[in-house]
């Protein structure tokens, strides 16, 4: 499959991934979370998508990337 941008909203304190979202067409969007949550703006593969969600990979806060957990 094909690398797709993607937000990833997940816990500022242990990385752990809350959701994923990716924008639609064309539309420029700006992604927003809520307290102790940020947002990861990269390029991952559309068929990891499932597992990162699903619990196992979350994102490494000092290195802003995703990591196996």
């Amino acid at each position: 499959m094909a690398k797709v941008k993607a937000f990833i909203v997940h816990d500022t304190a242990s990385g752990r991934i809350i959701s994923i979202g990716r924008p639609v067409g064309g539309v420029k969007a700006v992604p927003i979370a809520g307290d102790g949550k940020s947002v990861l703006e990269t390029e991952v593969e559309e068929s990891d998508i499932d597992d990162m969600v699903g619990g196992k990979y979350r994102v490494d806060t000092e290195r802003n990337s995703i990591v196996d957990i």
